[in-house]
């Protein structure tokens, strides 16, 4: 007779923390298995694109962010005639 205990797997994978603010938020071998992908696909600079990877959303929103400090906020209008 079988068991159900026969038939469960558990497994452990590493976890990738963001580059910047170190919290966790990959499974490691996922961002392998998608470089691995773009080596495959002929991409000669796949490993470029693990710093990218490895950096959590919400950096990665923070760092394309502009400071406002550089936003031009005037526009140059014509006067109408």
């Amino acid at each position: 007779m079988w068991k159900k205990e026969d038939f469960l797997q558990q497994s452990r994978f590493a976890i990738c923390h963001c580059r910047e603010c170190q919290r966790p938020f990959a499974v490691q071998k996922e961002i392998d298995y998608a470089i691995a992908l773009l080596k495959h696909n002929g991409d000669t600079r796949a490993e470029l694109h693990r710093e990218s990877f490895e950096t959590c959303p919400e950096c990665k929103r923070q760092k394309c962010l502009v400071p406002s400090d550089r936003i031009e906020l005037t526009r140059h209008m014509r006067e109408a005639s």
